[in-house]
């Protein structure tokens, strides 16, 4: 079945799209998100079958909710963190934040058009012929490659994340006292939350990618190590990764970036010895997409 995947707080205009959408063809369905936080935790797992996107902007605390529903404007950014796969609309009256979802989703490489839902059945008149006119422009992506045992593979890519991440934390409280190590530990560590860094963070991005695409998609992976770093860059980024992530943020050519890190080298660190850990639990069976991978 193919997807669309609507952000819309209103009841009204939800039963609109549920009634257009056949118009589309019997093989469409429709995941409904009223809030943004949520859609964003969710709607990753329906991109392999998504074919396009629908998103409003304002949106409205439902009844009981006891959270912000946030705006389109987050989920546009966080689409605009991955690689673009299908084409997607804005539809909101609130013009000023349309245009700045608009442009997040632009400058990612997305196929996107807005416009204001105003008038008789919009539905039928503006959305549903610039649906058609966008599908008709973007055949269906293939980059999704999820395998049969895609679940029991991610399971084991998620297990050595945890363990390389609890590694990463404690080697990084006792790095500057590592003389006092053996005394420490015996006392016991100390309560939570313990620090994470930089490979950690580059870890988690390889098991969502590995998550979402069931290989490593690589301008996928760039992307995501660049909004990682965006959301929090005191992780302990060495220079050189930080103006390659800097770079990948403002459009720059990952592959560029890395042919010319250390005069071609690639890397003067040791955090790509332990992000590679999930890799080897996700193709334990296959030592040859180790090796390419």
């Amino acid at each position: 079945m193919k997807t669309l995947l609507l952000l819309e707080d209103n009841a009204e205009r939800i039963a609109a799209f549920e009634s257009v959408l056949s118009e589309l063809g019997n093989d469409w369905q429709m995941q409904i998100w009223r809030d943004a936080p949520r859609m964003i935790a969710e709607c990753a797992n329906h991109f392999p079958n998504t074919h396009l996107i629908s998103l409003d902007h304002d949106l409205n605390p439902q009844p009981d909710a006891t959270s912000d529903p946030g705006t389109g404007l987050e989920v546009a950014k966080f689409l605009a963190s991955h690689f673009p796969f299908c084409p997607v609309i804005i539809h909101s009256t609130n013009s000023d934040r349309a245009w700045s979802m608009h442009n997040e989703l632009r400058f990612g490489g997305w196929t996107v058009e807005r416009f204001g839902p105003i008038g008789d059945d919009w539905f039928h008149k503006v959305w549903l012929p610039k649906a058609r006119e966008l599908l008709a422009g973007s055949p269906p992506s293939e980059i999704f490659k999820r395998p049969s045992d895609h679940h029991e593979r991610w399971q084991r890519a998620f297990l050595s994340l945890e363990g390389v991440a609890i590694g990463d934390a404690v080697g990084e409280m006792l790095a500057y006292r590592h003389y006092q190590a053996p005394a420490i530990i015996d006392q016991g560590l100390p309560a939570g939350p313990w620090f994470r860094t930089d490979d950690t963070e580059m870890a988690i991005s390889i098991v969502e990618i590995l998550k979402l695409y069931g290989y490593v998609h690589q301008d996928a992976l760039a992307r995501r190590f660049a909004w990682r770093y965006e959301r929090e860059p005191d992780r302990g980024y060495g220079s050189m990764t930080r103006m390659q992530m800097s770079a990948i943020i403002h459009g720059g050519d990952w592959r560029q970036g890395a042919a010319n890190a250390f005069g071609g080298l690639g890397s003067m660190g040791n955090g790509g010895a332990m992000r590679v850990a999930p890799l080897g639990g996700y193709f334990a069976d296959d030592l040859s997409r180790n090796d390419s991978a």
